[in-house]
């Protein structure tokens, strides 16, 4: 069946910047409105097209059509979905969607994806926008294996697809870039969310404490003293491991890196 042919389209408008979806039966939300075709949904907002803002694609578990939502196009995943299926932008124009098809296994492995690390998957559940501003001519494509292999970059356990701490999440130049942007210097306090930023970054690995170690050479606080509070420290959270907030530390690097400024108070974060 053609995708326009599915009755899993639906109208949205923005109420205080929600989007809400509205059914060709005249009913709000995605428990009472029903979708329809493309052509239905296309009538109803023919007849009142100053009601709505957009349209968008209903996503079931049976379903094989997905889109990955990104916040912004920095994302250092966008590069790959933009040249691997098709792209658009999303309705604020800072975002992008990758729209690919995605099959049942691939779906519960990323069951995780639910707007973390700037990264939302709508692919058995809620709806997705589709604004027609495309960034490629690419066709849409089956992104099944590619999105397990993002799984595993982001250490999704299969089963019921939670966040852990992940393998890699974030390039080691990614890492290095946003480190630059913290002064070795600081507090050993700071220095310890630093280094939990890191430690959670990277899972812990030995490639994370090199970066740590290399930054830390920049500022006048490392000698042999602080290189083995480095090591214990570091040690001390494979011990403990959830016991600091992964997405806080993570936040901390990201907010480095794309605004070039970074708060090194986790109440601020």
């Amino acid at each position: 069946m053609n995708r326009a042919d599915r009755h899993r389209w639906m109208l949205y408008c923005l109420s205080d910047g929600n989007k809400i979806p509205y059914g060709i039966n005249g009913h709000w939300g995605l428990t009472d409105g029903q979708p329809g075709t493309l052509a239905q949904v296309d009538a109803l907002w023919a007849k009142l097209p100053c009601a709505f803002a957009g349209r968008g694609y209903v996503p079931h578990i049976d379903d094989d059509l997905g889109c990955l939502d990104f916040d912004d196009l920095t994302h250092p995943f966008w590069p790959q979905l933009l040249t691997f299926t098709h792209c658009e932008l999303s309705p604020s124009r800072e975002g992008g969607h990758a729209i690919v098809t995605i099959n049942r296994e691939a779906k519960e492995r990323l069951k995780g994806i639910r707007h973390i690390y700037g990264i939302e998957l709508f692919s058995d559940s809620g709806f997705f926008t589709v604004t027609g501003l495309a960034l490629n001519t690419l066709p849409i494509a089956d992104a099944s294996d590619h999105l397990c292999g993002l799984a595993d970059r982001l250490n999704l356990h299969p089963a019921n697809g939670q966040a852990i701490t992940p393998s890699c999440l974030l390039p080691i130049d990614y890492l290095r870039g946003a480190l630059r942007l913290i002064d070795p210097n600081c507090s050993w306090h700071d220095w310890f969310q630093a280094l939990a930023a890191v430690h959670c970054a990277t899972g812990g690995s030995y490639a994370g404490k090199t970066l740590l170690h290399e930054w830390g050479r920049t500022g006048s606080k490392y000698n042999d003293a602080s290189r083995d509070k480095i090591d214990r420290d570091w040690d001390k959270l494979d011990d403990t491991k959830r016991k600091y907030d992964p997405d806080k530390t993570l936040q901390i690097l990201q907010r480095a890196n794309t605004s070039g400024r970074v708060t090194l108070d986790w109440s601020k974060s």
